[in-house]
């Protein structure tokens, strides 16, 4: 459902978003709190967002978060992904005044439940300063700095946009699936992708 089986690398565009809503119809019959029907939710809540359907996205993405709450707890990992996606969409469509309760208490939940280390704990500190900054409150973003140095440092050691997609397509040219999976992970463009599984199903072809 994710990942394209050629080349593994994750579906985007109308294709993400139709294969998200065929499993979410699949998962339907299932039980509420059931983990695939949960998930499946989950993730055609994000294709909507990508695709700019807030609306719809903005209304799953609650309904789910509540479900994952009642089911698993407030803490429980998959609550905090839900939490993320839903803060996602609320920045995306603009309702900024609502997105950073949420991220302040994602924040503070990852940061119990993964570590002040984890990648997920520092995306959520990302995301709420950004926020904050797109709100104009350059105060808070300052005192973000303060509060959490553990960012500061991963932020230093990321690579670039565009070393990123270098490596991409450079690990998509000696057919390192592995290496492909991670990069498009930690954030390699969407246009990067398409010339990585170009370069893949090409270099295949050829061989």
């Amino acid at each position: 459902w994710m990942v394209c089986p050629t080349c593994g690398q994750p579906w985007s565009g109308p294709t993400k978003l139709a294969l998200a809503r065929r499993r979410h119809e699949l998962a339907t019959g299932r039980p509420e709190a059931d983990d695939e029907r949960m998930t499946a939710a989950m993730n055609l809540a994000e294709a909507l967002r990508l695709e700019g359907q807030y609306e719809q996205a903005l209304r799953l993405g609650r309904a789910t978060l509540a479900t994952w709450r009642r089911a698993c707890g407030p803490e429980h990992p998959s609550t905090l992904t839900a939490m993320r996606t839903l803060a996602a969409t609320l920045m995306h469509s603009g309702d900024l005044e609502v997105a950073l309760p949420l991220l302040t208490e994602l924040v503070a939940a990852s940061r119990r439940v993964h570590g002040v280390e984890h990648d997920a704990t520092l995306h959520a500190i990302e995301d709420l300063a950004v926020t904050h900054q797109q709100t104009h409150n350059e105060y808070v973003v300052f005192r973000s700095q303060q509060v959490y140095p553990e960012y500061i440092v991963w932020y230093s050691k990321r690579p670039t946009q565009a070393a990123l997609d270098g490596q991409l397509c450079e690990a998509a040219m000696k057919g390192d699936v592995s290496a492909m999976e991670r990069l498009a992970a930690e954030g390699a463009s969407p246009n990067a992708k398409s010339r990585a599984c170009l370069l893949y199903t090409s270099d295949a072809a050829d061989e």
